[in-house]
Order: structure tokens, then C-alpha cells, then sequence
């Protein structure tokens, strides 16, 4: 199973079990009188989530911004210091990449990879752009335009609190 995949599983699998463990409290909050509107309400988010609702891609956005905080160590409070067109310029630089391509090597009579040039907008260190297949680039926007909007909450947050 590849590393995606299994953050995919673990993300499932812990929004699951804290569904589930939210569903077993409200069974026994009804016991004590709880309106059953509620309890037929998480039922049905608790069925959704855990059998069809998560998409695949959803999915492997939410890993890749998991992946882009833990192992890249992309953190929100690196994300707060950041320009506010940081995120936003690197995500549609991977949005309009092209992908890599095999292409024959003459000289080495081998296939070898090309890597699209990094783009004039790119926000950050060279060695920071990996452009990856057409679905891998797209996935890396979406989890940066979602750390945007992160981003941007956190800030009204602060704006908002006394």
C-alpha cells in the first residue's frame, strides 16, 4: 500500500471512530431525554462519512496538506508569516504545470524524466518546485489553497477576538 494510500485509510479511519464514538454518546444521552432529531441526524453524518462520503480526491488533499505540515514542516504558523499571495501564487504555478513526461535520452539511450522549468510566479526557493503527474500537481494547489484559506480564517480569528 503506498504512503498515500495509507494516510488516506488513517485519516478515514480516525474521522470514523470519532463519529462513531460521538454516535455512542448520543445513544446514551437519549436514555436521559436528548431530542432523537439529533441523534438521527449524526446517524445518517456517521453512515455518510464512514461508507460513501469521503471522495478519494478529498481525500488525498487533506493527506497531502497533512503530509506538506509533518514531513515538509509547512506549519499554519509558517503559513501566518507568509505574504498573502505566497500560497495562493505556488498553488496555481502547480495548477497550470504541465506534467512530468518520459521522453527518450539520446545520449544515454534511456527514457528520463522532464521536469517543467519553474514558472517566473513561483513564491518560493527553486528547489522547493516538484511538479509531479497532471492529478499530483492539482492535488498539491488544492492543499495549498486550502492552507490559504486556513490562512486567512486564522487571521479574521485574531481581527474578531478582543
Amino acid at each position: 500500500m503506498s504512503e498515500a494510500n495509507k494516510m488516506r485509510q488513517h485519516l478515514l479511519v480516525e474521522e470514523c471512530t470519532l463519529l462513531d464514538l460521538a454516535s455512542s454518546a448520543c445513544q446514551e444521552a437519549l436514555a436521559f431525554g436528548v431530542n432523537e432529531h439529533a441523534f438521527e441526524r449524526l446517524a445518517r453524518a456517521v453512515e455518510y462519512k464512514c461508507q460513501d462520503g469521503a471522495t478519494v480526491a478529498g481525500l488525498d488533499v487533506l493527506a497531502e496538506r497533512k503530509r506538506q505540515t509533518e514531513v515538509e514542516g509547512w506549519t499554519t504558523e509558517h503559513d501566518d508569516l507568509s505574504g498573502s499571495l505566497e500560497l495562493v501564487d505556488a498553488a496555481t504555478c502547480y495548477a497550470l504545470a504541465p506534467p512530468w513526461l518520459d521522453i527518450w535520452d539520446d545520449e544515454k539511450q534511456a527514457m528520463k524524466k522532464w521536469q517543467p522549468r519553474c514558472p517566473p510566479s513561483w513564491p518560493w526557493a527553486l528547489s522547493w518546485w516538484k511538479p509531479r503527474s497532471r492529478r499530483e500537481n492539482l492535488i498539491r494547489a488544492a492543499a495549498l489553497i486550502l492552507a490559504e484559506i486556513e490562512r486567512i480564517d486564522r487571521a479574521v480569528a485574531k481581527q474578531v477576538q478582543p
